[in-house]
């Protein structure tokens, strides 16, 4: 008991202070207040205490806002690490209808409904805005496991309502049925009682009942505050999870390629090693370096590529000989590397090789000449001597190190690119597969 107040002893200590004037009532009793004249401090005191509500409001809200920012920072297969410049324009779509949502009621399924439709038709036709009909550009496995990722994540939310794990359907449809059944004569009783309750006060006495109405105006003012605070960071949560889904959805990171399938069962992905590409024109130093750089490489997480494989790297080194001036060749590479990686290209750094050739005071100019000509944002010197130490490794092997989130999200959307192209090959093992499923089946009713 004493950790649970630890953990929720403002909103314990926010309903105390709501519901106090009226468990003060039952104390104290309404006849006692009445013969002792102090109906008048009671009221006062009621109305200091809604009054105290405002300062708890807000630390609940602020509280209940980090909870959620640390609930949707969390959430698997929704990871906007993995955003391309694309999705970043569909999450500000999300994020501005979010900013401009208002207090909803949960419980009007048009209402919902009327909120959520134009939030995932504006997503759908970010993403293809070419479709006839761009809310259905999905495929039934795309649909099937997003409905399944929702599907945990509701289970892990519903697991902490208490008694989630003890109410079985058959009690809620009971209570459901008995609501439904009874639910308004049961409202309309309790309001005719109220009514008649209150109006029997002014009969007895005008001025204390003026009073206690007051104080139950202010009392219902501080609650109705808090329920349309709740209904519309209820209603922002709807959104944003409504969103995300459909960022997930239309985006086509739930489109799982066979390599993808594979990798379900193979070490997390901060463990499974990214494929890096050294790149470079002819005595650049592409050999050397990548024999000095295999070892360190793979103890930051890369493994080196051959040069064909370049169109499968996550990250590319592009090497430039410091005396040679013409750089078409290398933006002939760079150009050919983004156009074939689509979406979201793999990071590429780019070295200034044979810096040892320049004096000192020549080399931090060169290296921005370089990278004003290939059009990029650094470019590091780096020296590769026959028989002599390397020089640059020092920036060169942390710069591999900041691109690794960047070489994740490429290859994820490698993997996806891959999946939306047609395999004859696989759609016919598929036919195959379906056709001989339906012939046992078959022969087994015989």
């Amino acid at each position: 008991m004493s950790a649970w107040l630890r953990q929720w002893w403002r909103e314990s200590l926010l309903v105390a202070v709501l519901a106090l004037p009226w468990l003060s009532l039952l104390a104290l009793g309404a006849v006692w207040l009445w013969q002792s004249g102090h109906v008048l401090e009671w009221a006062v005191g009621a109305a200091l205490l809604a009054l105290l509500a405002w300062p708890l409001r807000r630390a609940v809200r602020a509280r209940a806002a980090a909870r959620l920012a640390a609930t949707l920072a969390a959430r698997r297969g929704f990871d906007p690490e993995e955003d391309t410049a694309e999705d970043k324009a569909a999450r500000a779509l999300v994020e501005a209808r979010i900013a401009a949502a208002g207090p909803l009621d949960l419980s009007d399924r048009a209402a919902v409904e009327g909120s959520l439709r134009p939030l995932v038709e504006d997503v759908a036709r970010h993403y293809h805005p070419a479709a006839r009909r761009p809310v259905l550009e999905v495929t039934p496995p795309e649909l099937l496991l997003l409905l399944e990722r929702l599907s945990n994540r509701l289970r892990r939310f519903i697991r902490d309502v208490p008694l989630a794990d003890r109410a079985t359907l058959d009690r809620l449809a009971t209570a459901g049925d008995f609501w439904t059944r009874h639910g308004g004569t049961l409202t309309r009783a309790y309001e005719v009682a109220d009514a008649a309750w209150r109006m029997s006060r002014f009969a007895r006495n005008p001025a204390s009942a003026l009073l206690r109405e007051a104080a139950r105006i202010a009392d219902v003012s501080a609650t109705g505050l808090l329920s349309d605070a709740a209904a519309q960071q209820a209603h922002r949560a709807l959104l944003r999870e409504a969103g995300d889904a459909a960022i997930a959805l239309y985006s086509g990171r739930l489109r799982m390629s066979e390599a993808e399938l594979a990798a379900l069962a193979a070490p997390p992905p901060e463990e499974r090693p990214l494929h890096l590409a050294i790149l470079g024109r002819p005595g650049a130093g592409v050999t050397t370096l990548a024999a000095l750089l295999e070892a360190p490489a793979r103890e930051r997480g890369f493994v080196l590529l051959d040069r064909g494989d370049w169109a499968k790297a996550d990250a590319v080194l592009l090497l430039t000989p410091a005396l040679r001036p013409d750089r078409e060749p290398d933006r002939a590479v760079l150009e050919a590397v983004r156009a074939a990686a689509g979406a979201a290209p793999p990071p590429i750094l780019v070295a200034m090789t044979h810096a040892d050739a320049l004096p000192p005071a020549e080399r931090g100019p060169a290296c921005r000449a370089v990278a004003e000509a290939l059009d990029v944002a650094e470019v590091l010197p780096l020296a590769l001597p026959p028989g002599g130490a390397p020089q640059g490794f020092e920036a060169l092997l942390p710069a591999l190190e900041r691109e690794k989130p960047a070489a994740r999200r490429a290859r994820g959307q490698r993997l996806r690119d891959g999946a939306r192209r047609l395999d004859l090959g696989a759609e016919a093992g598929k036919l195959l597969r379906t056709g001989r499923a339906l012939l046992d089946g078959l022969a087994s009713r015989k």
